[in-house]
């Protein structure tokens, strides 16, 4: 026999049982080749736990930023100037005929802030000029803000149409005064 040939037949190593030379404990093969088993497994089952724990923390932190630009701007308002005309009338408690502008100065989302400025004139033609804070949200369909002016807050819901707004105004007396309510009509100033 040539020596690739004997080399080709020889017999994997085993572990060989101290004091008794030349001998293979079945038991001892049987556990050795558990315990290369059981290593590999756990090699296995490590690497699988790591690489699952990294798609985990992966898509968490995907759904963590998305969720975050939903719920929250992340970015400033978007600063604008848009002058609408503002015509109104109250009804009750006595009618009155307000005159003037509303202009919207920012605007975040469907979100926006800016200012009332109306002439309030009475049924006799004494007239006051009157400015407050503005804001609200505007869908594509409907606008509905609030206009702080001389100390009440006055809500105003309406309907969009092209470049003009109509609608209803309502202060609840929410305050201490009287109901107060009317009509408006907001049309766009290019």
């Amino acid at each position: 026999m040539s020596v690739p040939a004997q080399r080709a037949t020889r017999a994997p190593r085993l572990a060989r049982v101290p004091g008794h030379e030349g001998v293979l404990r079945p038991e001892g093969v049987l556990r050795y080749a558990r315990v290369l088993q059981h290593a590999r497994v756990q090699r296995h089952a490590h690497v699988q736990r790591h690489s699952r724990a990294r798609v985990v923390v992966h898509a968490v932190a995907i759904v963590a930023a998305l969720l975050s630009a939903c719920v929250s701007p992340t970015t400033a308002p978007d600063l604008v100037n848009e002058h609408w005309r503002y015509a109104g009338s109250q009804r009750v408690p006595s009618p009155l005929q307000l005159d003037g502008a509303l202009r919207i100065t920012s605007r975040t989302g469907e979100r926006f802030e800016g200012s009332l400025d109306v002439r309030r004139t009475d049924a006799l033609g004494q007239a006051e000029r009157v400015i407050g804070l503005v804001n609200g949200r505007s869908t594509g369909t409907t606008l509905d803000f609030e206009a702080t002016l001389d100390g009440a807050v006055i809500r105003h819901v309406g309907r969009v149409r092209g470049d003009s707004i109509t609608g209803t105004w309502l202060d609840d007396g929410s305050g201490g005064a009287a109901v107060v309510s009317g009509a408006f009509t907001l049309v766009r100033v290019p």
